[in-house]
């Protein structure tokens, strides 16, 4: 998960919508939800067969099932104003599991094979501090999240943004790259040096 966090009107947007467009075009049929929707509704999206896609996985097995969703949210507050415990509950309890399982009254018992919630997300410094302070994010919730924020002290004021020369090979790159990661899975491993800095 991925939280862009800063002062109202600093554009914060503009990254998570270019994000947007570089998944719907490297791979059109990834499943993408709705920006304000409940627990109940991510649960039974995940399940359906809409959310279903195959790959390899690093120990060469082809046609792993597993149940993706990313979802591009303008502002966290309204994301999660429905029910706030369940869905911040929800989102801890989905993260890196094999499998998760839910149920409701109405639609019964929901199972996710290999459940794979992606997420980038636009909130204002002042909420995310306010809701910290009160408890309503709590420490897993926040350690599930990178946060990326610019003090306003250090930033650089670009008046005409612009993009670089080479920006539409590099676009196609990120593509190409994305395509190709969608098919299989990597194992990650340590380097020694990384092991002893972890370490001390």
């Amino acid at each position: 998960y991925t939280a862009l966090i800063g002062e109202a009107g600093n554009r914060k947007s503009y990254p998570k919508d270019q994000i947007r467009a570089l998944i719907e075009e490297a791979l059109p049929d990834h499943p993408i939800g709705a920006d304000i929707t409940t627990r109940d509704d991510l649960v039974k999206t995940m399940c359906s067969e809409e959310c279903e896609r195959a790959f390899r996985n690093a120990e060469g097995v082809e046609g792993v099932i597993y149940h993706p969703l990313t979802l591009f949210i303008n502002e966290l507050k309204h994301f999660i104003s429905y029910n706030p415990s369940s869905m911040i509950s929800f989102i801890v309890d989905i993260y890196d599991r094999d499998y998760f399982k839910g149920s409701t009254i109405k639609r019964g018992r929901e199972e996710i094979d290999k459940p794979c919630l992606n997420i980038v997300a636009c909130e204002n410094t002042d909420w995310l501090i306010y809701t910290l302070k009160i408890g309503l994010i709590t420490g897993g919730f926040s350690r599930r999240f990178i946060v990326v924020y610019e003090p306003e002290d250090n930033a650089v004021i670009i008046p005409r943004p612009y993009l670089p020369e080479n920006s539409k090979l590099l676009w196609e790159r990120m593509i190409s790259h994305l395509r190709n990661i969608q098919q299989q899975a990597r194992r990650y491993e340590w380097e020694p040096s990384a092991i002893r800095m972890f370490d001390e």
